[in-house]
């Protein structure tokens, strides 16, 4: 009986990772391929490999545990797995939320790239930018970011990091000085807005002025990845130019504060 139920149990784990493998795949027949079913489909196939052949495959864990090096890689790559699942299951979880409860106050609206088949956008993005154009409709006066790939990923990507340490930080340090020069640091506009109107506020926005942020630091080396300009000594310049605002910034302080 115990075996018949571990036999049952065995095929409808293989048919569920079999069904998740085509839950990825369905999509290309409407000739949406990304990396988000790519990733869906490979995870799936391997899943699927692991549960057919787990014989062969827990003896080769058995004898990589055998070894002191062997049980530290493996700890590590299950403790990876398992804050990446946990990770991904967060993130779902907080998604269907703010879906089933978006915010009832208008907020920006960010239209996440896709694919773009010559000057046609596929149907994903088709759809995005369809509930985008709907929502501003309703709300005309709320801006709009239209990400893709390149400089405009960077940017978004660096905001939204810098919001979430926002929300993880503490308030306390959150409403600092070091703090805002910590968002400037990653996104110009972010750190800019949280300085404080005073002397070391005014210092701090010159020196991050000259910075321009890693932001802008990731488009430079974006664009210059297509030209034969070397970007060897970009960072260097601007962290000297970061110097050299704080310096010529010094002289304008009894003028503006006194």
């Amino acid at each position: 009986m115990t075996l018949s139920i571990r036999t049952l149990l065995y095929d409808v784990l293989l048919l569920l990772e079999l069904g998740l493998f085509f839950l990825f795949f369905a999509p290309l027949f409407l000739r949406i391929f990304n990396a988000g079913n790519l990733f869906g489909m490979a995870v799936s196939a391997i899943c699927f490999l692991l549960t057919l052949f787990h014989r062969p495959f827990g003896q080769l864990l058995s004898r990589i545990w055998g070894n002191l090096c062997g049980k530290c890689v493996l700890s590590i790559l299950a403790l990876l797995l398992t804050a990446g699942i946990a990770f991904a299951g967060f993130c779902s979880v907080k998604m269907v939320q703010y879906y089933q409860n978006p915010p009832q106050t208008p907020c920006t609206v960010v239209v996440l790239g896709c694919k773009v088949k010559g000057t046609v956008p596929s149907l994903m993005l088709q759809r995005r930018l369809e509930a985008a154009k709907d929502y501003l409709q309703q709300h005309p006066d709320i801006p709009c970011i239209v990400s893709g790939k390149g400089m405009s990923a960077f940017v978004v990507f660096f905001t939204v990091l810098a919001r979430l340490l926002l929300h993880f930080l503490p308030e306390a340090f959150a409403s600092s000085l070091p703090c805002a020069l910590l968002l400037g640091f990653l996104e110009l506009t972010s750190g800019v807005l949280s300085l404080p109107c005073s002397r070391a506020g005014f210092l701090a926005c010159a020196a991050l002025l000259g910075w321009g942020g890693m932001s802008v630091h990731f488009q430079t080396r974006s664009m210059l990845a297509a030209s034969p300009l070397s970007a060897r000594y970009y960072l260097k310049g601007k962290a000297l130019q970061a110097l050299l605002s704080l310096l010529l910034a010094l002289p304008a302080l009894p003028f503006l504060f006194p």
